[in-house]
């Protein structure tokens, strides 16, 4: 009788387990849970992240529920089971939106763990968001992927833009683990919309050509592997320039009164003259240094003022001539 007694005891001992096992790894390896989170109806719930898919909590449209973590994450998929539509807005540090995803009801009863669109790290704070008054059973957010599943890469990092001569532009960006390739995309305003200038560029330079000298360029770049697309990375800008000439000129300006004066300038003294013709107005001065016949002096200069120029005449040459 005693045997019997011990026998039921242990099995009445080991039952309780093995339910808490099995209830404890519906969600394994979920970055929230145990941890309950909060809404503006129920303040903390947490029903939403106590691994049991049989409770639930009735949420309305004009509520939502999130958490905070205590130093940031990196989330590549999420689990749910839900009756309806829901939007997770992924947040970093600052409180500025990562990323919106949006958790398609498949008409089941069954949870789905599902891949984000691309891997997003430095995640602080996560957002869910009924799109209706519907019932959540059960959520969580993963530093995995989905099982048996591939994820897009990130969005590439530290994009850099360099404007060179002969109206070109090169870029330059670190590699994305994960990445096969990359697309290129421009603009001439800052925030796009962005026109692709190159896709399946599998290099982390690129130099972009056939530009306008003069024309400040935006640009973004996107990471590509057999999954699909990253977001854009940080925009970059730069101005491809005229090239420089190794001549020089005789300016010779003619001035109202009949008064000429000449000057021995560099291309690059020429171009900064003629730019400033390009915008002077009437009381509009500009100043040549003089660096002859200095005598005593620290310093001399000679102000045209712009109002007083008839004409002027300009004589390029090529000093080794």
């Amino acid at each position: 009788m005693k045997k019997v007694v011990l026998i039921l005891f242990a099995l009445a001992l080991l039952i309780p387990f093995v339910g808490t096992t099995e209830k404890a790894s519906a969600y394994a390896g979920g970055l929230i849970a145990p941890n309950p989170l909060k809404d503006y109806v129920h303040q903390i719930v947490g029903v939403y992240t106590d691994n049991d898919e049989s409770t639930s909590v009735g949420i309305s449209s004009a509520n939502y529920v999130w958490y905070e973590f205590d130093s940031p994450k990196t989330i590549k998929s999420y689990k749910m089971k839900a009756n309806w539509d829901v939007d997770i807005e992924f947040y970093d540090s600052t409180n500025t939106l990562l990323h919106t995803e949006h958790f398609l009801w498949n008409n089941s009863e069954n949870s789905q763990h599902n891949n984000l669109a691309f891997q997003l790290n430095n995640v602080s704070k996560v957002v869910f968001i009924p799109k209706t008054g519907m019932r959540i059973w059960e959520l969580d957010v993963f530093d995995t992927l989905a099982p048996g599943s591939a994820v897009n890469p990130s969005a590439p990092a530290n994009l850099t833009a360099m404007g060179g001569d002969a109206a070109a532009v090169t870029l330059n960006w670190t590699a994305v683990s994960g990445a096969t390739s990359y697309v290129l995309k421009r603009s001439t305003t800052a925030g796009g919309p962005y026109t692709t200038i190159a896709s399946a560029v599998t290099g982390t330079t690129y130099i972009d050509t056939g530009l306008t000298n003069g024309t400040k360029y935006y640009y973004v770049v996107t990471a590509i592997n057999s999954s699909g697309s990253s977001g854009n990375s940080n925009e970059a800008s730069a101005t491809p320039t005229t090239p420089a000439s190794s001549g020089r000129a005789l300016l010779t300006i003619h001035l109202v009164g009949g008064t000429e004066k000449e000057y021995d300038l560099s291309a690059t003294e020429l171009d900064t003259f003629l730019d400033w013709t390009d915008s002077a107005t009437q009381s509009s001065r500009y100043k040549f240094v003089k660096t002859w016949n200095k005598g005593p002096f620290k310093a001399r200069a000679e102000y045209i003022v712009y109002g007083k120029i008839v004409n002027f005449d300009v004589d390029e040459y090529d000093p080794a001539q």
